[in-house]
Parts: structure tokens; C-alpha cells; sequence
């Protein structure tokens, strides 16, 4: 598919509308983030006892002039251009380009207008849903903790497990590199006036030497970063999601492919030899999901004390393992199956007992299958014929789904119906 012409521009316009429609919807589903987190950096308390004042400062400070190369490394990670919140949900090659075909001509001049209109909205998103800072809170902070580690580990290489000398062979650390870090930590590391250690980057700049060390340094921290809060990157996605008709089936599965990569099998690996903060991660995972789950019943107007009635134990199980992410990209089919199973599950057990998760409550079985853009359009159609019917109701109802951060205007209206059956 040429990304110069239309029908990839569309695709991707697709995408971005979809992102816009549900992305202040993102922050709740992305409090089984601290499961990760957990994974990399051990105790979340400890970690934002010793490391969440300078995270918050580094945050307050991030326009002031000249920040320290460690500073900037750790918050441009996310600065640039919000790419975790774009690559989770396919939507970064939307903020790349600012229109398609000639220069001067009517078509970029258009297409170009409504990129940059896209664009604006996408970022609002960011900040609207709470998801920005979300995500620099916790990459930030891990950041810090890594240079912290990689401080300790490197000036105690020959103390350093066999696992710990794995882990940091992902992240690109070698015996080598290792030994050169530390040297250049130990001569130029320092501690801010405020108590904050500092690799001092700078410093390390004044030798070919040095510059091999820092940016060794620096791979190994914003790898860490992106493991801890994920940002997907190369390998991440099978093929097809390279391709525009990938992106537009898949979209939204990003984040699952992701999520298993660098989380599922890493934790279980782990896991498997016995690892305690591996099953402590699947504790935080397990809890912070219950907590999506009662707070999504919540924005719906529901009462989530329901869900640990004794009837409704199965269902509510099934929504946590769905909202953990635990099935991966398995979970929409999942919900088409459990969909089409249903009257199986009615005419042999007399109701049905597991049914499909509130996820994919607007999702009808073959919605679920071929995906957002999928759902987009039917959204749009149905907006259609209920004006063309003049049911001033369903013209409301899908309109709202049309708009963008409908979230929240969805949880107000569900708040005010609540009141009002009251």
C-alpha cells in the first residue's frame, strides 16, 4: 500500500479517529501497568519512597533551560511525541506526516489540514485522558532507579548473580561495558545540592572512551524504561501489522502482542524458577485488575458490589482475567466465541454462565473479529439511518459514540440515568 496515497492516508485517518473516540478511556485499563513496573524495579513502594521526589521534580522542571543529560534522557522518552500512547494503540505513523501527493497542490493542502487537526486532537488526548502523565510518572522513575542499579551492579560485577548478569546482557550491558561505566561513574558521578545522585553525563563527553560508556548508559536506561512501561517497539508486532490492512484490522492489539512479549513470558520465565517478584508482579497484575473492573462498573453505572455476589463469581473471574491481559491478542476472539456460544450455554445449563466481558459489551460477535475499524463503521452507519429514520434517541446515543473523548460524556450520561431511576 503506497503511504503517499489515499487509501493509506484513509486507513490511518481511521485509525486516528478510533484512537480519539476512546483514548481518555485509557488510564483505568492502564493501572495493571504497575505489574511491570513491579517486574523491573522490584517494591513500588520502596521505589517511589527513594525515587518519587526527584521524579516529580524532573517533571515540574522539564521546560526549564539546560537540564542535566541524565534529566533529559529520562524524560524525553516520552516528551517527543507521546509514543507509548500512540505506537500501544497504531496510531504513531499518524503523527508523522502532514499530508499527501504534491506540494502546493489542493489535495496536500487539504489532507495536511486535517493531519495537523488530527494531531492536535491526538495530543489533547494525552493530557485530557491523564495518560501522559501516567506514563512519564512511571518511565521516569524507572529510568532513575535503572541508573541507581546500574551505579551498584557495574562497581560490583563479580558479586552480580547469574540472573542479574542476564538481565543486564538484555539491556546491552556486558562484562566490558560494565567495567567501563563503572569507571566513569566512579570519577564523575556527583549529588545534586537537593541529595539526588547524577551521572553527571557531561563529564563523560571529553573522550572517545567516555562517549562509548554514556551511550551504553543511556541504551541500557531507556530500554529499561520501555520494558518497565512498555512501549512497543521493533518485533514487538507479527508482520502483517506493518502493512496498512494489518493496522486496520489489528488496531487496538498492539498493546496485547506487546504485553506478552514483554511481560507474560519474561514474569513466567521467571516464575518458573521460582522467582518471588515474579509472583508478587502476578498479585498486582491479579488485584489492579479487579480494581479496572469495579471502576469500569462504576463510569457504566453499575454497582460493582454486585460483582462478588455468588452468582456472578464466574463472570466477574472471567472479566479480571480479561482485563489482566493474561489471553493477549486472544481476548476478542475469545469474546466472539463466548458470544456465539451463548444459547449453546442456555439450552445445556439452563443460563448462561460465563458470558462475554463488559470490554466488548457494544461488540456483537462479528464485531469483536474484524476489529475497531470494523466497529467504526458500523457506528457511522448506524448514525446514518437512525437521522435518515429521525429516532432522535438512537441519533444520540451514536452520536455520542462518534465523538471524540466520548468516554467521559458516556460515564455522565450513565451517572445522570442512575440518578434519575433512583
Amino acid at each position: 500500500m503506497d503511504r503517499d496515497g489515499w487509501a493509506y492516508w484513509l486507513s490511518s485517518k481511521v485509525r486516528q479517529a478510533n484512537l480519539i473516540r476512546f483514548m481518555a478511556g485509557f488510564l483505568i485499563p492502564s493501572l495493571t501497568d504497575i505489574a511491570s513496573v513491579h517486574l523491573r524495579t522490584g517494591s513500588l513502594s520502596r521505589l517511589i519512597r527513594n525515587h518519587g521526589r526527584q521524579t516529580a521534580k524532573i517533571m515540574k522542571d522539564i521546560h526549564a533551560r539546560d537540564p542535566s543529560m541524565f534529566t533529559a534522557l529520562v524524560h524525553s522518552v516520552e516528551l517527543g511525541s507521546d509514543p507509548r500512547l500512540a505506537r500501544a494503540f497504531d496510531a504513531d505513523d499518524t503523527l508523522l506526516q502532514h499530508g499527501i501527493g504534491v506540494a502546493g497542490t489542493t489535495q496536500r493542502k487539504v489532507t495536511a489540514t486535517v493531519d495537523e487537526w488530527g494531531e492536535k486532537f491526538a495530543r489533547a488526548g494525552g493530557i485530557i485522558s491523564g495518560m501522559r502523565t501516567w506514563n512519564r510518572f512511571w518511565k521516569i522513575t524507572t529510568g532513575i532507579y535503572r541508573a541507581h542499579r546500574l551505579r551498584d551492579m557495574t562497581a560490583n560485577w563479580s558479586k552480580l548473580s547469574a540472573e542479574e548478569v542476564a538481565d543486564l546482557t538484555t539491556l546491552g550491558i556486558g562484562k566490558t561495558e560494565g567495567e567501563r561505566i563503572a569507571r566513569y561513574i566512579g570519577r564523575y558521578g556527583e549529588t545534586t545540592p537537593e541529595g539526588h545522585w547524577d551521572p553527571n553525563l557531561e563529564a563523560w563527553m571529553s573522550s572517545p572512551d567516555g562517549r562509548e560508556a554514556a551511550r551504553d548508559f543511556r541504551m541500557a536506561i531507556t530500554r529499561d524504561m520501555n520494558r518497565a512501561v512498555f512501549t512497543p517497539g521493533i518485533g514487538d508486532t507479527p508482520l502483517m501489522m506493518s502493512h496498512g490492512a494489518g493496522k486496520l484490522w489489528l488496531q487496538f492489539q498492539t498493546y496485547a502482542f506487546t504485553f506478552m512479549n514483554r511481560f507474560l513470558v519474561p514474569a513466567s520465565q521467571r516464575l518458573a524458577r521460582g522467582d518471588h517478584s515474579a509472583l508478587v508482579s502476578f498479585a498486582h497484575l491479579t488485584w489492579s485488575a479487579l480494581v479496572v473492573v469495579m471502576a469500569k462498573d462504576i463510569i457504566r453505572g453499575e454497582d460493582p458490589e454486585k460483582r462478588l455476589e455468588p452468582k456472578n463469581w464466574s463472570n466477574t473471574t472471567f472479566e479480571i482475567v480479561d482485563r489482566s491481559g493474561v489471553m493477549a491478542y486472544l481476548s476478542p476472539y475469545v469474546d466472539a466465541g463466548i458470544k456465539a456460544s451463548g444459547p449453546i450455554q442456555e439450552a445445556a445449563l439452563g443460563r448462561v454462565m460465563i458470558g462475554p466481558t463488559s470490554r466488548y459489551a457494544r461488540n456483537s460477535w462479528s464485531d469483536s473479529l474484524l476489529g475497531a475499524s470494523f466497529g467504526l463503521y458500523r457506528d457511522m452507519r448506524d448514525f446514518g439511518t437512525a437521522v435518515a429514520s429521525g429516532d432522535a434517541e438512537r441519533v444520540g446515543d451514536k452520536g455520542m459514540l462518534l465523538m471524540p473523548f466520548n468516554t467521559y460524556a458516556r460515564a455522565l450520561m450513565n451517572q445522570l440515568e442512575t440518578i434519575n431511576a433512583k
